[in-house]
C-alpha cells in the first residue's frame, strides 16, 4: 500500500509496517481502469477511498469523483483528479488536474444549494478522498 504517511523515524521510501492509521479512514475501494493516473495508481489495481469533507480542505489533494454531463443525464464517468483552483467568478466550479503521465484535466462542478448549475459543464454526483493505492 502506498499512502502520503510519513513516518518520524525512517528515510526510506517504503517500510515494513503492522498498522496504518489510514486504513482505519476507509469507506470504500475501486478499481482502475485505463493508464491516465499513472504512476499513482496502476491499471487494474486499487485505490482507497476516504470520506471526501468541504472542499476547501481538499486543495491539492487526489479526488475520485463520479460525474454526469449536467442534471438531466443518466451516463455517469468516474475520474482519479487532482483537486485544483476554483474557477476566477464561480463557487462552484473547480480544475481537477490530471495527476498521471497521460490524460487531461478538466472543469467540474460542485453543486450548492441556491446556485444554479453552469451549463456544459459536468456535474458532481459522489465525491471520495484518496487515501492510498493497492499495488
Amino acid at each position: 500500500m502506498f499512502d502520503e504517511t510519513t513516518l518520524a523515524k525512517s528515510q526510506d521510501e517504503a517500510v515494513e509496517t503492522d498498522r496504518s492509521p489510514i486504513l482505519e479512514q476507509v469507506v470504500a475501494a475501486a478499481g482502475v481502469v485505463g493508464d491516465s493516473a499513472f504512476p499513482v495508481a496502476l491499471d487494474a489495481g486499487y485505490v482507497l477511498l476516504g470520506a471526501a469533507p468541504d472542499l476547501a480542505l481538499l486543495d491539492g489533494r487526489i479526488l475520485a469523483v463520479v460525474t454526469r454531463a449536467d442534471e438531466f443525464s443518466s451516463e455517469h464517468f468516474a475520474y482519479l483528479k487532482r483537486l485544483g483552483k476554483v474557477m476566477p467568478g464561480s463557487q462552484t466550479v473547480y480544475y481537477l488536474e490530471n495527476v498521471g503521465q497521460t490524460g487531461e484535466g478538466e472543469f467540474v462542478q460542485f453543486p450548492v444549494s441556491g446556485v444554479s448549475p453552469t451549463a456544459g459543464i459536468p456535474v458532481v454526483e459522489q465525491t471520495w478522498k484518496v487515501l492510498g493505492t493497492l499495488f
